[in-house]
């Protein structure tokens, strides 16, 4: 009969270690679980700030493009696109825009400026939407920053 009791304890041991190891991988899942769901927020504010940088220079691209359009338009020589000579690339070109653009969205200052009337107004709208934007964008920046923290 000793056996037999000697056998239940031990039965009995072997599920109360199971029991304490079970609650020692509860207790290791929750930190792994905690520190997962911390690495995933981090990893969701990451993506938002990049989209939120994607979608600025998607924007700043359209901008440059009507900008050069603009400049490309009319007869006259009183366009800001006097400024290239036949030796200019393309990509020099858009470069250009390309930076003038992104200097209305941002507190930076380009050689480049309207000549003419057509071109003075759309600088105008440009710099209002880009001080929106802009503010807006900042915004967007320190409350993902805080979130990171």
């Amino acid at each position: 009969g000793s056996d037999v009791v000697d056998m239940l304890r031990m039965s009995r041991m072997r599920r109360l270690l199971r029991f304490v190891r079970l609650m020692r991988l509860l207790r290791h899942g929750r930190r792994l679980m905690s520190a997962l769901k911390s690495e995933f927020e981090n990893t969701q504010v990451m993506m938002r700030i990049l989209w939120l940088l994607l979608i600025l220079v998607i924007i700043n691209h359209c901008v440059s493009c009507a900008w050069y359009s603009i400049g490309m338009a009319g007869t006259s020589d009183a366009r800001w696109t006097s400024i290239f000579s036949e030796d200019d690339t393309f990509a020099y070109r858009y470069a250009t825009s390309f930076h003038w653009s992104v200097t209305q969205f941002t507190p930076a200052s380009m050689e480049v400026t309207p000549v003419n009337v057509f071109e003075r107004c759309y600088n105008i709208v440009i710099i209002f939407c880009g001080l929106c934007m802009f503010s807006s964008f900042v915004s967007s920046m320190t409350n993902s920053m805080t979130h990171l923290q």
